[in-house]
Formats: structure tokens, C-alpha cells, sequence
């Protein structure tokens, strides 16, 4: 039940001030589940990474993150409404892909990442050896560039739905039917 809120629902907001969030179009983005590896593509692609990069990046995210764990799902579901032969199979196959699902690691690096803009942003603009924006701070009293994160609902939301899979995968390999 927790997949649609998760899939639609903002992850996280990021707000960017200071003198240069002045000639910004945008100082507030919001940034849902689904639109995560479209957002990591034009960034990386902004940044000038190669394209086969972009692509490895792009698949490793998509099918860890979202393919594996529709899959898991199914197959959990599978493992309780099929009859005994094809209840094992999908326990095994189950068993081979669990190890790869990254929901959890997603939900928590989602939290993580959301809160740490500030401070890396901080150390990178304002300490040694570039102290790029003290030179503004001084003459205007106002920081040349700050962005800070903040969690949303989907991102509880995307941590909720991690934790259940987890738990239903948990208790379906658990089971055992003859």
C-alpha cells in the first residue's frame, strides 16, 4: 500500500539563498521517487559525465531501486498464492534477488543526503582552499550561496514502503510449504 505514496509524493525539498539564488529561476525544487533517475541523468549530464556512465548509473539505479523490488514484491505474493511447486520457485528466486534490493539503503541515503546539502556546500564555498564566497560575505554581510535540504513525506513514505518489503521477504522465506 505504500508504493503509490512513495512513487508520487515529494522526497525531499532543497532551498537555495544567498546572493546568487537571486538570479536563479528557481530557489525551491521538490524531487518525488519517480522522477529521481531523470533528475541523476540531466545532472550528470550538466556535469559533463560520459554517456556510458550515465547509462551503468542509470540502469544500476533504476533496476535496484525500482525494477528488483516490484519484482521481489510479485514474487513474494507468489511465494503465498501459488501452488507448491511454483511457491519454491519464486521462494528461490526470491532468496537470489534479495541480496540486491536497495530499497532500505535508498530510503536512508534519501534522509541522509537531504539534511548534509548545507554543511557540504558550506565546506566547499567557504573553507580552505577556496574560501570562493567569503570574499562576498564580507562586502555584503550576506552569503553568496547557501542550499539546505529537508525531508518530505515521501520520503517517509519510500522508508515505509522499504521496511515493509523487507519484512514481507523476510517472513515469505521464512515460510515453508511442502
Amino acid at each position: 500500500l505504500a508504493w503509490l505514496p512513495a512513487l508520487f509524493l515529494p522526497m525531499y525539498e532543497v532551498w537555495y539563498g544567498g546572493l546568487a539564488a537571486d538570479y536563479m529561476d528557481d530557489v525551491v525544487f521538490h524531487v518525488a521517487f519517480w522522477e529521481f533517475p531523470a533528475l541523476v541523468g540531466q545532472r550528470a549530464s550538466d556535469a559533463g559525465t560520459a554517456v556510458y556512465q550515465m547509462l551503468i548509473l542509470e540502469v544500476v539505479l533504476v533496476l535496484t531501486v525500482y525494477i528488483l523490488p516490484l519484482v521481489a514484491t510479485g514474487l513474494a505474493i507468489g511465494v503465498w498464492t501459488m501452488d507448491p511447486d511454483y511457491s519454491n520457485l519464486c521462494r528461490t528466486v526470491l532468496s537470489c534477488i534479495h541480496p540486491m534490493l536497495c530499497g532500505m539503503v535508498f530510503a536512508v541515503s534519501v534522509f541522509a543526503g537531504s539534511m548534509g546539502f548545507a554543511p557540504v556546500v558550506d565546506y566547499v564555498i567557504n573553507q580552505e582552499p577556496t574560501k570562493l564566497c567569503s570574499h562576498f560575505h564580507d562586502v555584503t554581510e550576506e552569503p553568496c550561496l547557501s542550499i539546505v535540504g529537508e525531508p518530505l513525506i515521501g520520503a517517509w513514505f519510500v522508508l515505509l514502503q522499504s521496511v515493509f518489503l523487507e519484512l514481507f521477504i523476510i517472513l515469505s522465506l521464512a515460510t515453508y510449504k511442502r
